[in-house]
């Protein structure tokens, strides 16, 4: 019995310790410019044109891959954190076409994509949250914030 609480234990830590590691912010990911970006080891996200109206945020995001094998994107990766709240995107008409998810070999890029939200309201601090699979430590991430 002793056996399993130690392993129970080695196994909570480790998954402490991953999701301190994977969970930051844009300012934490330093070698990522310019920003909004993240690069999350080898697999980076950047935004650009983030639009605010009609009770709609909408941004495009393109990902990058650089040395990791097997990565996707998929816009269930993203939500919108707005005063206690998270909001999962929005597929409605020309502007906010849904896409599927998309295997990224090594050494290619995908997007731009756009991702659409229809928050409570598109004033004030918005947080867009991005949360890629990155195998198992995915299980135990919250994945990286991004100020818009």
């Amino acid at each position: 019995m002793g056996a399993v609480a130690a392993l129970v234990i080695l196994i909570a830590a480790a998954a402490f310790a991953v999701h301190g590691q994977m969970t930051a912010t844009a300012g934490d990911a330093a070698s990522c410019s310019p920003q909004p970006c993240v690069d999350a080891g080898g697999y980076r996200m950047d935004v650009v044109n983030v639009q605010r109206g009609d009770g709609v945020v909408r941004l495009e995001v393109t990902f990058h891959v650089n040395g990791q094998n097997n990565m996707h994107a998929e816009p269930v990766d993203f939500s919108l954190l707005q005063g206690g709240h998270t909001y999962h995107p929005y597929f409605g008409g020309s502007d906010c076409s849904a896409w599927s998810r998309t295997q990224i070999p090594d050494g290619t890029s995908l997007g731009p994509k756009v991702v659409c939200f229809r928050p409570a309201s598109t004033e004030g601090r918005l947080t867009l949250n991005w949360n890629p699979d990155l195998g198992i430590s995915e299980y135990f991430s919250s994945g990286y914030n991004l100020t818009l």
